[in-house]
C-alpha cells in the first residue's frame, strides 16, 4: 500500500474510511452505553482543537502537555495536536490518591522538562493541580473542544507543511526505576513505528483492535491509538479502570464486537484468565492477534 509520508496526511487520509473508534465501559461512555464514533467525525472535530490551539499562539514544533483520563475527549485533543504539527504530552494519572502530593509534583517536573506551552487538563482533575509561578498556562480541556465558547470551527486549521523532523509525540518514561525522561518522537519515526508494526503483526484494514490500555503509555498512545488512527482501523476503547474493576470485560468486548488484535501487559492476562473461569458464551475466535 502506497501510504501519505506524513502523520497528517495519513490522518487526513484514514478520515476517508467507513471505520472508527466505539467507545466502551463506564468510565468513557454516556451512561455505561457503548458509543460509535466514525474517524471523520473524530477528525473534523479535531482540526477545530488544532485551529483552537492556533488561536491561542502555538505554532508548529510547540508541545502541549496534556492531563486526564481515556475519554473521548483525550483522544480528540491528541490528533487535533497533531493536526496542527504541535507535539502531545500526555501526562500519567496519580495511581493512588495517598500519593497526590508526590503525583502533583513529579507532572510539574514533566511539564517544565517538556517545555510545554500550554496545560490541558480534564475538569475532573483541575481541582488537584494549582499553577504555580513558572508554569505554563493551563486551561480546562473542554475550553478547546468543539462547542466551547471561542473555539473556530475546524476550517480555521492551518495545516503545516510535512517536516519529518517535527516532533509528534513528547513520550515521558513513568520514571518508576529512575527521573523520568522525554522521549523525543518525530514525525518519520512515529510513522515507522506505526509501519513496521503493522507489517510485523500481518495486520491489515479490516482488522478490529480492542484497548483498554491508558494513553500515556506508548503501547496504548501508539500501538493501539496512532495505528488504528493514521490507518483508518476500526478500535474499540475502553479505559483502565473498566478493565480493573472487573478483568472479564476484556474478553467481553473481544467477544461481543468481533475483536482480532489486542495487548495487554503480563499481570493482565493472569487477570483475565482467572475471569475466563467465571464466565460463560464468550465467543473469541476473531482474535488472531494477543500481545
Amino acid at each position: 500500500m502506497n501510504l501519505p509520508s506524513s502523520t497528517i496526511e495519513r490522518l487526513e487520509r484514514a478520515a476517508d474510511t467507513s471505520t472508527g473508534v466505539r467507545f466502551v465501559g463506564a468510565s468513557v461512555t454516556t451512561n455505561g452505553r457503548p458509543e460509535l464514533v466514525s474517524w471523520r467525525q473524530l477528525h473534523d472535530e479535531a482540526r477545530a482543537v488544532g485551529a483552537a490551539l492556533q488561536a491561542r499562539g502555538l505554532a508548529p514544533g510547540d508541545h502541549v502537555a496534556v492531563l486526564g483520563p481515556t475519554s473521548r475527549a483525550l483522544m480528540t485533543v491528541v490528533r487535533g495536536c497533531w493536526m496542527a504539527g504541535i507535539a502531545s504530552m500526555v501526562l500519567p494519572l496519580p495511581m493512588r490518591m495517598g500519593s497526590l502530593e508526590a503525583f502533583i509534583e513529579s507532572t510539574r517536573g514533566r511539564i517544565r522538562h517538556g517545555d510545554a506551552s500550554l496545560v490541558l487538563i480534564d475538569d475532573q482533575l483541575a481541582a488537584f493541580y494549582e499553577p504555580a509561578p513558572g508554569d505554563p498556562p493551563i486551561e480546562p480541556m473542554g475550553a478547546v473542544l468543539p462547542g466551547a465558547p471561542g473555539v473556530p470551527s475546524g476550517d480555521a486549521l492551518v495545516i503545516p507543511p510535512p517536516d519529518p523532523e517535527r516532533l509528534v509525540i513528547l513520550q515521558y518514561t513513568s520514571g518508576s526505576t529512575s527521573e523520568p525522561k522525554g522521549v523525543m518522537i518525530p514525525d518519520r519515526v512515529l510513522t515507522a513505528n506505526v509501519d513496521a508494526c503493522v507489517d510485523a503483526a500481518g495486520m491489515d484494514e479490516a482488522e478490529t483492535m480492542v484497548s483498554w490500555l491508558p494513553l500515556y503509555h506508548d503501547m496504548g498512545l501508539v500501538g493501539f491509538l496512532a495505528i488504528p488512527m493514521t490507518r483508518g482501523i476500526d478500535l474499540v476503547q475502553a479505559a483502565p479502570q473498566d478493565f480493573l474493576a472487573h478483568p472479564g470485560n476484556w474478553m467481553q468486548w473481544i467477544s461481543d464486537w468481533r475483536g482480532t488484535a489486542t495487548a495487554g501487559p503480563n499481570f493482565a492476562w493472569v487477570l483475565a484468565t482467572r475471569a475466563l473461569k467465571r464466565m460463560k458464551g464468550l465467543d473469541l475466535s476473531s482474535l488472531t492477534l494477543a500481545l
